[in-house]
């Protein structure tokens, strides 16, 4: 008897459950919609204030914590890479010779490494011409930070080319970073054979941030919670019919919001895309400075599934 008493408690205890995390999923959905209007920010902030109850879960990031963003190399953007200015003018000259082989109507192409090795093998005169242009430049680079994107590419795209985003709009200057390499690279969705550019930044002052990642699932009073609700939803990707639907996003929008009137910097929250993986959103991109940038080649892409049948 006391042992169905029990299995009987803790079935009604499992349902009590279940039934607030659906009220609070669906007062989410309907707060979503309402969002969408800007006339509703009143309502919209007074049910964060409900939510949170002035409790944040805030977190002091120190100065000098370095973390990552990752941006696409495109085919323009050769030129602005740090690895491609390292040029003196006397290389500049037998690229240019190469090219000219390449566009002349003798039917040979050839790589500019190729070339050079050529050049090398010629006489020894140009070899040692071709050391002396190129050690230099070796040790030049050797010495660059920025093989990427520069400090100013590295950074929030200018406002003309902003488009808004999980917890920004296109008037928000915020940057969007990640606790790691891996996780920085996760979040660009990548595509074998791509490269990427990855800056590494450091934080200039301490940045009192709302930690929406730090959540343990096991312990059955954060079920309770709407703080596990808000770690949820803020992580939670666009699956909608039209993955360009931007009024998705538009209630994580006013949760920034809220958060930078209510004094934080930033929400750190859990990456949609990569397990573990961590992501910073900060309010203003001058409290970091970016201090180098690395250029990544994906080899492979790891696909993971279910059925839903």
């Amino acid at each position: 008897m006391k042992n169905e008493q029990h299995d009987s408690r803790k079935l009604k205890y499992i349902i009590l459950i279940f039934l607030m995390m659906k009220s609070a999923e669906h007062e989410w959905d309907d707060m979503r919609e309402l969002a969408c209007n800007e006339i509703n920010k009143t309502k919209i902030n007074e049910y964060f204030n409900k939510l949170f109850s002035q409790c944040y879960n805030e977190e002091i990031i120190p100065t000098n914590s370095h973390f990552f963003r990752a941006r696409q190399i495109k085919r323009d953007d050769a030129n602005q890479l740090g690895v491609n200015r390292i040029q003196s003018e006397k290389f500049k000259l037998l690229q240019k010779e190469c090219d000219n082989i390449n566009e002349s109507n003798i039917g040979i192409r050839i790589s500019f490494s190729d070339f050079l090795l050529l050049k090398s093998i010629s006489s020894d005169d140009q070899r040692e011409e071709l050391i002396s242009i190129i050690a230099p430049l070796i040790d030049e680079l050797k010495d660059t930070k920025f093989l990427g994107f520069n400090a100013e590419n590295s950074g929030p795209p200018p406002k003309n080319k902003r488009k808004e985003g999980r917890l920004n709009t296109v008037d928000d200057d915020f940057l969007y970073l990640s606790y790691n390499y891996e996780t920085a690279l996760a979040e660009m969705r990548p595509i074998i054979n791509q490269e990427y550019s990855v800056a590494e930044c450091v934080t200039i002052k301490e940045l009192k941030i709302v930690n929406l990642h730090n959540v343990n699932h096991e312990n059955k009073e954060n079920l309770f919670t709407n703080f596990d609700l808000i770690s949820r939803k803020v992580s939670e990707p666009n699956t909608e019919p039209n993955p360009q639907n931007e009024s998705f996003y538009k209630i994580t929008q006013m949760l920034s919001h809220f958060f930078i009137s209510k004094g934080f910097d930033g929400i750190s929250f859990k990456s949609s895309i990569l397990e573990n993986g961590i992501n910073l959103v900060l309010f203003d991109a001058n409290n970091v400075k970016f201090v180098g940038s690395k250029i990544f080649k994906i080899t492979n892409v790891k696909v993971e599934f279910e059925s839903e049948l």
